[in-house]
C-alpha cells in the first residue's frame, strides 16, 4: 500500500524533538525481494527494537460486501502472503511486542481464485489516506 509514503517518519529527529519515534519499514514482496516478509521484520526488529510493529497489508476475502469496503484492525497479527501460503505468522509472539494489523479486502477470494476491481489503483489512494491521516493524527496529532 502506499500508506508508507505518507506516513511521517520522525525517527531521525528524536535527538532533540519530544515527539514520538517512527520509523517506516516497507519490506515489499518476496517475489520482488527475494527474502520472505517475516525475515525482512525480524532484522529490523533485532536491530532497532521498536516498541510495536504496525503491519498494513491487502487481504482477500470471501465476502463480496467487505471488498473494497471495509479496514480490519486488530492486534492478532498478521500473515503476509497467506492467500499465496508465502509466510509466518507476524504477531506478539513472534517478536515479543505489540502488534496492530490493519487490512483492507482488496481482493474477493472465489473458487481459489483472486480477483480484484479494475479501480484497484484509486482504491488504494483512498484506503492509504484514510489509513496514514489517521496514523498521522494518532501519534504526532492533528496539525
Amino acid at each position: 500500500m502506499e500508506v508508507t509514503n505518507k506516513i511521517i517518519a520522525t525517527n531521525q529527529y528524536c535527538d532533540f524533538l519530544t515527539i514520538p519515534k517512527i520509523a517506516i519499514f516497507k519490506p515489499s514482496v518476496t517475489e520482488r525481494t527475494g527474502i520472505n516478509s517475516y525475515k525482512l521484520i525480524e532484522m529490523v526488529v533485532n536491530d532497532m527494537k521498536p516498541n510495536i510493529i504496525i503491519m498494513i497489508d491487502s487481504m482477500a476475502t470471501k465476502n463480496e460486501e467487505y471488498l473494497n469496503n471495509a479496514i480490519e484492525v486488530n492486534n492478532t497479527g498478521i500473515i503476509p502472503g497467506s492467500a499465496i501460503n508465502a509466510s509466518r505468522e507476524i504477531n506478539e509472539k513472534s517478536f515479543q511486542i505489540p502488534i496492530l494489523s490493519i487490512g483492507v479486502p482488496c481482493c474477493l477470494e472465489r473458487n481459489k481464485k483472486i480477483y480484484n476491481s479494475a479501480f484497484i489503483n484509486d482504491i488504494i489512494l483512498v484506503f492509504s489516506n484514510i489509513i496514514s491521516n489517521a496514523l498521522n493524527n494518532l501519534f504526532i496529532g492533528h496539525r
